[in-house]
């Protein structure tokens, strides 16, 4: 089993929790300590690999991936990144989270796998071109969206592992709300087509919009809110640190509360 399976086991039915931090955001220190950060409240989170041309990305997050990736951030960074967080920490998955341009390399798949990475997740990657990756242990991630139909949704979940990702919205990160009651019959039509947890994300901003989703997932992932607060606040790191804090903290409560 892997890392990714492992904690989804030991939430025993309780919802988990993720977020999406851009690597080398605002620098390679800051993202680290971040991430130690995170680790404490959240259950796994999505690293991003800066790209320079996003299509998924709204402006939040393709701002800090510009901002990264003027400052350095690379695949090798990134790798550097998750093997200094697995000094201390060996039990949080992490999901690698880009475009297929910055990862085509075979022996790239390969070092992300061995930098301590637990999944992979390629927007731009359609089911049919999966083939094109290689032989790996790293769960595969797969999205499935607003407008996928039932015969493609049968298809995405045919040698799914890790967890599903179902984008809550129509368009790019961080531009509309979700809509929780628009997305509950798809989420509730992929559940009961797979044994794989299905988690929401893109447009939650919040822990009571979180709460709401959970009611019918397995889960949140929460990126551009997380994000914005780290903007907000470049010229502040205690101030920084003590917002993202309270921020995370409030879906904590999430299990309770259910």
């Amino acid at each position: 089993m892997s890392r990714i399976d492992d904690m989804f086991k030991d939430l025993k039915g309780k919802k988990a929790f993720c977020v999406y931090l851009m690597s080398g955001y605002p620098d390679n220190e800051t993202c680290l300590e971040i991430m130690e950060l995170c680790s404490k409240y959240v259950d796994f989170f999505e690293l991003g690999m800066p790209f320079s041309d996003p299509s998924a990305d709204g402006p939040l997050i393709k701002t800090a991936g510009t901002i990264a990736l003027e400052k350095g951030a690379s695949t090798k960074s990134t790798l550097e990144l998750i093997k200094k967080f697995r000094k201390t920490n060996n039990k949080t998955p992490i999901v690698w989270m880009g475009y297929y341009n910055s990862i085509f390399n075979s022996n790239i798949i390969k070092e992300i796998e061995l930098s301590g990475a637990d999944g992979l997740l390629t927007v731009d990657l359609p089911i049919e071109e999966f083939k094109r990756l290689p032989k790996t242990n790293l769960d595969i991630i797969r999205l499935i969206t607003p407008t996928t139909d039932k015969s493609r949704i049968s298809e995405i979940l045919k040698g799914a592992s890790g967890f599903i990702y179902f984008v809550s919205i129509a368009g790019i990160t961080g531009t509309k709300e979700a809509q929780d009651l628009a997305i509950k019959n798809t989420v509730e039509y992929i559940k009961a087509n797979t044994t794989i947890p299905c988690m929401v994300g893109f447009g939650i901003r919040d822990a009571q919009k979180a709460k709401k989703i959970c009611k019918f997932s397995d889960g949140v992932i929460v990126g551009s809110a997380l994000i914005k607060i780290i903007s907000q606040n470049l010229n502040n790191k205690k101030e920084m640190f003590a917002k993202l804090e309270e921020f995370l903290a409030a879906f904590t409560q999430l299990n309770v509360e259910l």
